[in-house]
């Protein structure tokens, strides 16, 4: 056995272990963790983003894509915003317990749903390192324990990132074990995980279509596989002219390298509008080819960023990927 599969193996046992007693732990532990973390990623961000600059060093000189790079990213702004990410999931009623669909049958028997934690959660994901810190505390808040396995080209801001959420749940009374990330980057690992069905109870994939085709094809346990992006913005030709520019501009400029950043703008408008929008904060649009009925307009800070980030944006692009390549 290869110390990648050992190592593997033995934080899924120390995982499942954990589960145990996580599912048990109260809202009001959980809720502690939970803002030890986000107070713990702001306070200790300059160890963090010192490792994020290892992986942005080897990013360039492995002549990584700009828009991969700008995923790689981490700086003050982002670590902060990922902080209140975690408070917000802290402020969310806690799941574990919930009672619905309660319903009286004829005879008077009583039925309902009741959520439970599901045990052992692992996720694959790419070279984003906030989704260390986005599933760990998901997991954590409904109760299950969670193993991470991220892309080699994260991996020092994913190691970073992990020993700042380890230890604050820890500290807060979140039993030891129950956030485990792999540190072998080995793409055996990832085939290795994918069969441990009585090990792992739910493996989420978070990347790219190819990645996400990849684990739902050969997982031996239930796939949870998401979209790969709600990027389209569709405007009827009723909505305030106003309000429209500035949710098309937001949904593309905001951020153009993430995977939900729009890539097609539709709507129809009167000859008169098409001028207003090019007029306006979207003066720099690029216009795009859509049927004379409608006009599309993709909005991007500058064209060089547009195109690497967003696939030149022409109608059909592909935009459920976004540039990098998949670590099995």
């Amino acid at each position: 056995m290869s110390s990648a599969i050992k190592e593997l193996e033995t934080k899924v046992v120390a995982a499942r272990v954990a589960a145990k007693k996580l599912a048990r732990l109260s809202s009001e532990v959980k809720n502690k963790a939970l803002l030890q973390i986000a107070e713990n990623l702001v306070l200790y961000r300059d160890e963090i983003m010192a490792e994020n600059q290892r992986d942005r060093a080897a990013a360039d000189e492995a002549n990584m894509s700009a828009a991969m790079q700008d995923r790689l990213m981490l700086n003050t702004a982002r670590i902060a915003s990922i902080a209140m990410d975690v408070k917000a999931v802290a402020g969310l009623p806690d799941p574990v317990g919930e009672i619905f669909d309660m319903r009286t049958l004829p005879n008077g028997l009583q039925i309902s749903r009741k959520r439970v934690p599901l045990g052992v959660i692992a996720t694959i994901y790419e070279s984003r390192p906030n989704v260390t810190v986005d599933i760990s505390a998901l997991s954590l808040k409904s109760g299950n324990a969670v193993i991470l396995r991220g892309g080699k080209e994260a991996i020092h801001s994913n190691l970073a990132l992990a020993k700042v959420v380890q230890r604050s749940a820890y500290e807060a009374g979140v039993p030891e074990g129950a956030i485990q990330i792999i540190e072998s980057t080995d793409r055996a690992v990832v085939d290795h995980m994918l069969k441990m069905s009585g090990a792992i109870d739910l493996i989420v994939p978070r990347g790219g279509a190819e990645l996400i085709k990849f684990v739902a094809s050969h997982a031996t346990m239930p796939v949870l596989a998401g979209g790969v992006g709600v990027c389209h913005t569709y405007i009827d030709k009723s909505a305030k002219l106003n309000d429209a520019v500035a949710i098309v501009y937001n949904a593309k400029v905001q951020r153009p390298t993430v995977c939900n950043g729009a890539c097609r703008h539709r709507r129809s408008f009167p000859e008169g509008h098409r001028a207003g929008v090019r007029q306006g904060r979207c003066r720099d649009a690029l216009r795009l080819g859509f049927p004379a009925d409608t006009t599309g307009y993709a909005f991007a800070q500058d064209r060089a960023r547009h195109r690497q980030g967003l696939g030149q944006g022409v109608p059909g692009a592909d935009c459920r990927r976004q540039g990098g390549q998949i670590d099995r």
